[in-house]
């Protein structure tokens, strides 16, 4: 008898309330779900990825459920992305879905494995949607016409956490020895966190006093909705200054004073001595 040791692998969706079928011969490259975890795209006054990881807890902080969680970061341009999940509530959905974990050779979130802009329907209740970059699970019926996600959608990404991460059975007598040395360490890098919170404090009062300053609203799209009447309003202005430009231009040639000019329902009327009027 001989014994294959090839596995042949393959990229799974995970979802909570997608249905799925898994092979024992198989090792899968498992995608999170936009539901399975939190994601922030944020610009920091950092420079590294280890360094935003950091105070990832901390950005986390008001708008996780309670728990305990993990963080992963990467960067893009002159951004981060940072992720939040929990490893017990993942490890419980992929026993629920029959997958035992030596079958997982990676795990990716959705965000980085499917770059699909459109819709995308993952179960019957939800749709994955990207919103300023950022993939979110949205209700499904706020977009009838999207289509099913596929396996072609999906694509091997170069985010993984590895199996490790998912490790939270651990021995008792290492959890001691790790806690002492834990202990030893909070000594070594207490004045580097106290640092980092001192510039987040300093970069939340910063975004605080600009946006108190520039009288800016609290979200993105209505800060978005001024500047397109400020745009517009700078348009409007610009064909102004062309028009009346163009009639001292041709009043400059005639040499005649002028004697009103006069803006109004977007036209301009200008009195020259003598009774001439240009509109």
């Amino acid at each position: 008898m001989f014994l294959n040791f090839k596995q042949e692998t393959e990229l799974l969706f995970l979802d909570a309330e997608r249905d799925i079928s898994v092979d024992a011969h198989k090792k899968y490259h498992i995608v999170l779900s936009p539901s399975l975890y939190w994601v922030k795209r944020e610009k920091l006054p950092l420079k590294y990825v280890h360094e935003a990881k950091k105070i990832a807890a901390t950005l986390f902080e008001e708008s996780l459920p309670e728990g305990e969680y993990s963080y992963f970061v990467t960067k893009e341009d002159e951004e981060f992305l940072l992720f939040a999940y929990s490893n017990r509530d993942i490890l419980a959905l992929l026993e629920a879905k029959g997958i035992a974990l030596g079958s997982v050779s990676a795990v990716s979130f959705a965000q980085t494995a499917c770059s699909a802009d459109e819709p995308l329907r993952i179960n019957d209740k939800e749709v994955m949607v990207r919103r300023d970059g950022v993939a979110l699970s949205l209700p499904a019926a706020w977009y009838e016409d999207a289509r099913a996600l596929q396996k072609s959608d999906l694509q091997v990404s170069g985010q993984k956490i590895t199996l490790e991460a998912f490790s939270h059975i651990v021995d008792k007598k290492l959890l001691y020895q790790a806690g002492f040395i834990l202990l030893l360490l909070l000594l070594v890098v207490g004045v580097e966190y106290a640092y980092y919170q001192k510039e987040l404090a300093n970069l939340r009062e910063q975004r605080a006093q600009i946006f108190a300053s520039h009288h800016l609203k609290p979200t993105l799209m209505q800060n978005r909705a001024i500047l397109q009447e400020y745009k517009k309003t700078a348009k409007e202005q610009i064909k102004l200054r062309k028009k009346l430009a163009g009639v001292l231009e041709e009043n400059a040639k005639k040499a005649k004073r002028i004697k009103q000019i006069v803006y109004k329902d977007s036209k301009i009327k200008v009195d020259f001595e003598g009774g001439e009027i240009l509109k």
